[in-house]
């Protein structure tokens, strides 16, 4: 029994892999189930395949079979079997698959990308790495920005590695090819906003607004000033070793820097919290969008140190 397990888009691309990789092994597809029960599943695999060799048996909405049953635990057999399921999950199979039937069981299990920080970039990193390319740093940082979904974090970067050469990706590369004409504009009012710059500020945030939902400039404005608001807690003779450490580069500590020495701590923390919080009521379905958004970045502009 082979279990594939990821959320929303990314399952399709995993229950794809491990099929694949079951069909090299000499396995056919016999059967796909979007409905059906442990024990049709358990009848039919163990009748063999129609025309004999190894069948292949794919259940892809496999929370609605419910819990395993304990009673089927003999039936599980190892790499030899003649007969494979493919179960996939959607949410967590943890919930209707007990440890003893993972023991038994192959998991394809896609890991959760990290959001932000240091192991957000390193992933970024190891998947340009598996593709035989190398990003600089501040091509890195500028990833992490524009792509929130792995899934759109790799078709981009298979795209550069393509248009890379030597196996390097610069920063660039990935201006001139990855970001959108909406990107672009989020980009200018992040950078004016950690900059100080009052009326580019002002007019990029008014340009986003006419076409970008507020979540994605939210989650860039949080990379930015979480950040930001470290830094600022720290005298300036440690912002560099503090950057260092967390492994924040080029590009991405350039812009907490510029933001700390232009807004008063206070007032970035406040910030902070502000659009944090501001996530949180729009997630619900409790949050006024935009309005806020536009309080809190005109609340920091007004802080500004000139």
């Amino acid at each position: 029994m082979i279990v594939v397990s990821a959320p929303g888009l990314e399952l399709q691309d995993l229950l794809l892999a491990a099929e694949k990789e079951l069909q090299g092994a000499g396995y056919m597809l016999a059967r796909r189930y979007e409905e059906t029960s442990w024990s049709e599943i358990f009848a039919v695999a163990g009748s063999g395949g129609l025309l004999g060799g190894r069948s292949l048996f794919v259940v892809e909405n496999a929370s609605r079979l419910g819990p395993f049953p304990e009673g089927f635990l003999p039936w599980l057999e190892g790499e030899a079997a003649e007969a494979a399921v493919v179960l996939a999950y959607e949410g967590n199979h943890r919930k209707h698959l007990s440890k003893e039937v993972l023991k038994r069981a192959h998991l394809y299990e896609l890991q959760a990308v990290p959001r932000w920080g240091k192991a957000r970039l390193d992933w970024i990193a190891a998947q340009a790495k598996n593709l035989g390319v190398r990003l600089d740093g501040e091509a890195i940082s500028l990833l992490s920005e524009y792509f929130e979904e792995p899934k759109e974090l790799k078709s981009e970067l298979e795209k550069l590695a393509l248009a890379s050469e030597d196996g390097k990706i610069s920063a660039a590369l990935v201006r001139e090819l990855s970001v959108s004409s909406g990107g672009r504009k989020l980009v200018k009012f992040l950078d004016a906003l950690c900059e100080g710059k009052i009326p580019e500020a002002l007019e990029a945030m008014v340009n986003l607004r006419e076409e970008t939902d507020v979540l994605p400039v939210i989650a860039g404005l949080h990379r930015r000033f979480r950040l930001a608001a470290y830094v600022s807690c720290l005298p300036p003779g440690a912002h560099e070793a503090f950057l260092e450490a967390l492994k924040a580069r080029g590009y991405q500590a350039r812009m907490a820097k510029a933001a700390a020495k232009r807004y008063p701590k206070a007032a970035i923390w406040r910030f902070l919290t502000g659009i944090i919080g501001l996530s949180y009521r729009e997630k619900v379905g409790e949050g006024s969008g935009w309005v806020q958004l536009e309080e809190l970045a005109i609340e920091l502009l007004g802080s500004r140190a000139f």
